[in-house]
């Protein structure tokens, strides 16, 4: 078993309630040393909102961390050069998703351990991540889950992007990093890099088990809980989009398994706006 977890976030700053959430999660479990890599970068000269995380947030998940494990830290990894110099302008800069979601296809411009597991940042662990962290994905580019509709709509191995277990050497022996992104570059697609994935990596995935990804519902053995947008069929048809840091939503719902993380997070959240007001 190895010590040590090696983790992936990206976002911009935003991203700062997920990563807050799926932190308190992850740590309640596991108190193994976790390594966050989160990669960020800056895009405010394109769209006002697209700031990067910074020190401040940083700060914040290392105390998270820290509290479950000493020896746990979080590497916050500026990606605005490498995604300039690699995405600028790709194909699908300007969909629903923010060119944020396409971070993680710069991994391998990163100094990155051999073996990584990426999250989304609206995934809550329900387990320890552990058995998750030990599958066996040699030979593959990484491990995951079918996408609950995907799996119906566009591919019976359409896998979701949301939990990645990522075996760096494969994916650099093959190349699949620059395929990934020159797909992006010169081809639009419906899930942008998600669709990258899938496409590239087909044959080289390791199927994991659906309680590593569950994106419809919490199930009694349930590891990692994504809050991934679900689709209402009735009594009309229409999508739900619920986030584990949304107080409201999640109660709307009745949805109170992860009140205790949400609790925890709001506390962080209004200390964390208090401070940054008095530093402003």
């Amino acid at each position: 078993m190895n010590a040590s977890i090696n983790l992936l976030y990206g976002g911009n700053d935003y991203a700062f309630d997920g990563v807050v959430t799926s932190l308190l999660s992850v740590t309640k479990y596991c108190h193994r040393q976790l390594n966050v890599y989160v990669f960020t970068m800056d895009l405010s000269n394109k769209n006002p909102q697209w700031k990067p995380l910074n020190a401040s947030h940083v700060a914040v998940f290392d105390e998270i961390l820290h509290q479950a494990n000493p020896q746990s830290r979080t590497i916050l990894v500026d990606m605005t050069q490498a995604y300039l110099a690699e995405l600028d302008g790709n194909a699908n800069e300007s969909t629903s998703y923010t060119p944020f979601t396409l971070l993680r296809l710069l991994a391998d411009k990163a100094q990155l351990p051999d073996k990584v597991l990426y999250l989304d940042t609206d995934i809550i662990a329900m387990r320890d991540i552990s058995e998750l962290w030990e599958q066996d994905i040699t030979g593959s580019h990484f491990g995951a889950v079918l996408d609950h509709y995907g799996k119906v709509f566009i591919s019976p191995k359409y896998i979701n992007a949301g939990v990645l277990l990522l075996n760096m050497p494969a994916l650099q022996q093959d190349h699949a990093w620059e395929q990934y992104r020159a797909l992006i570059r010169t081809k639009k697609m419906k899930f942008s890099d998600q669709s990258a994935l899938n496409e590239v990596s087909k044959g080289h995935i390791k199927y994991l088990a659906g309680k590593y990804n569950h994106q419809k519902r919490l199930r009694k053995d349930t590891v990692l809980r994504h809050f991934a947008k679900t689709i209402i069929w009735l009594p009309y048809f229409h999508t739900r989009n619920i986030k584990p840091w949304n107080e409201t939503m999640l109660h709307k719902y009745r949805i109170h398994y992860i009140d205790d993380i949400l609790s925890a997070y709001m506390t962080i959240k209004k200390n964390f706006v208090d401070k940054n007001q008095i530093k402003n």
